[in-house]
């Protein structure tokens, strides 16, 4: 255990810590939204599977899950956008996730 992670325990006011787990392809997207930012969903789609090949609307579905985790906020114009929860897990996701991992934000 860390210090930060021992003092962050122990601080009284300090909320409890949401855990979520994210697949390879929900990984794959949502590294590239905060990696370029604002972004469609055809343009996460092209990239996603030009990386893996995920299996028919795959993509879809992790961009939804993503969503109503709230780690992506979906704008007027159909754009993609990283909320501040996911800007914790920036630099923590893998280049080419490989299993679905669990995220401590």
């Amino acid at each position: 255990m860390s210090l930060k992670s021992l003092l962050r325990s122990l601080n009284p006011w300090a909320g409890p810590t949401e855990s979520v787990s994210l697949s390879p392809v929900e990984q794959l997207a949502l590294r590239l939204v905060l990696t370029y930012g604002e972004s469609t969903g055809e343009s996460i789609d092209t990239e996603v599977t030009g990386t893996r090949t995920p299996a028919t609307g795959e993509v879809a579905e992790a961009l939804v899950r993503l969503v109503a985790l709230g780690l992506l906020e979906r704008r007027e114009d159909g754009a993609y956008v990283a909320s501040k929860k996911a800007g914790k897990l920036k630099g923590h996701i893998p280049i080419e996730p490989r299993t679905a991992t669990d995220y401590y934000l």
